[in-house]
């Protein structure tokens, strides 16, 4: 049955999450050992894996008041500097085989403390870093990542919250909750498929986030593509009104989380459907910690409108589960 791996492994989210943030000793030695009070940290990875790297970056400003640095691993080895030994560098993978990733872990032991974030212990990766932290997420067989994207935010945010200490208590309490979070966004499969189905026969979407949605937003638009094969951008929400709503039009959806009243406005005006999920509701909880449960949305979308468009979104036609 065409997608069934991928609703499988989002429905899985909840028991994945909570198997990954089960090992905070271990989550405990990785604050050590990076030296995250000094907020020289490094974040990188590809595809969905940077996007979790761009959701801690903006986490550790947020809840730590640090500065990490973002970068995709495969153009880690051109931006890596020669000064700047001591640095905490994380590498995010899902498969931890990614020959970008392997890469830039290969660039970075020479001045940096690596640390590995992956779903598999025996990987490469795991092995050639100096560190490595792993999500329980279990087997993943879809192409498009779900459970695993979860998991990484899960640890990450885990990593923060013990960096904090007493500070970080509400973190993990929300954290021990999440699973329980994440099955109330579960329950709004049916109206994600009814918002999906409505938009079919469009080729085109925007995706709007701020804040910790941003990275949700470039997720999203990831999703779109591999999954349900529509070409789809992502822009912090009021960065579209600079430049890119010049493209806007009644056959070019915006998905929004949460609606910008200059965007709605324009919106209007050119008939631009807008679909702000998170009109759905939300659980509360700390805005950082937000894309936890807005990612869930958005994969529930993508594997939606792909079924609806005839796709499978397991098997994308020209993606592999991992990049060698």
């Amino acid at each position: 049955m065409p997608g069934e791996n991928m609703r499988a492994e989002i429905l899985e989210e909840p028991i994945a999450v909570a198997n990954s943030i089960e090992e905070p000793e271990k989550v405990a030695q990785a604050v050590d050992f990076l030296g995250l009070s000094s907020g020289r940290i490094i974040l990188s990875g590809n595809g969905t894996s940077f996007h979790a790297c761009l959701v801690a970056a903006y986490s550790f400003f947020k809840l730590m008041g640090i500065y990490p640095v973002a970068i995709h691993a495969s153009e880690f080895p051109a931006w890596a500097s020669e000064g700047a030994g001591g640095a905490g560098f994380v590498v995010v993978s899902q498969s931890g085989e990614s020959s970008d990733a392997i890469r830039a872990v290969r660039v970075a032991r020479k001045n940096y403390k690596v640390l590995a974030i992956t779903n598999y212990e025996h990987s490469q990766l795991a092995q050639e870093a100096q560190m490595a932290l792993i999500t329980r997420a279990g087997d993943e067989k879809a192409v498009t990542a779900t459970k695993t994207f979860t998991t990484q935010l899960a640890v990450f945010y885990l990593l923060i919250a013990l960096a904090e200490k007493e500070k970080g208590r509400p973190i993990t309490k929300w954290l021990r909750t999440s699973p329980e979070k994440i099955k109330t966004v579960l329950s709004f499969d049916k109206e994600i498929r009814e918002l999906a189905y409505s938009q079919k026969d469009k080729e085109k979407f925007f995706v709007l986030g701020s804040g910790a949605s941003y990275p949700i937003a470039l997720e999203t638009s990831l999703k779109l593509k591999e999954a349900a094969g529509v070409f789809a951008e992502g822009f912090p929400t009021r960065e579209f009104l600079h430049g890119p709503m010049q493209l806007m039009d009644k056959d070019t959806p915006i998905i929004a989380y949460g609606v910008d009243p200059d965007v709605k406005k324009k919106a209007l005006e050119y008939k631009v459907p807008v679909i702000d999920l998170l009109s759905l509701g939300l659980p509360e909880g700390p805005e950082p910690l937000s894309p936890l449960l807005e990612s869930t949305m958005a994969q529930l979308f993508a594997y939606h409108l792909a079924l609806a468009r005839g796709l499978d979104p397991d098997r994308p036609s020209k993606l592999g589960k991992v990049v060698r």
